[in-house]
């Protein structure tokens, strides 16, 4: 069960982000964050970028105001 469903959610810039302050996200990201990684292509990591844990990183660009994810 993803812990993302418990987060608080926005719409802003018309996309749904994230309404916590950068702290409690990063924090989040340590707790979810494979442990037992042994090597960096580690399948368990590739998993982890590509699944419901990880939410998706993006900033807001300046200018336009658009959400842009990497």
């Amino acid at each position: 069960t993803s812990q993302w469903n418990k987060t608080i959610t926005i719409r802003k810039y018309g996309d749904t982000v994230w309404g916590l302050p950068s702290k409690e996200i990063i924090q989040y990201m340590r707790d979810v964050f494979p442990k037992d990684i042994e090597k960096e292509n580690d399948g368990k990591l590739i998993d982890f970028w590509f699944s419901e844990e990880c939410p998706q990183i993006g900033w807001v660009d300046q200018k336009t105001g658009e959400i842009v994810v990497s």
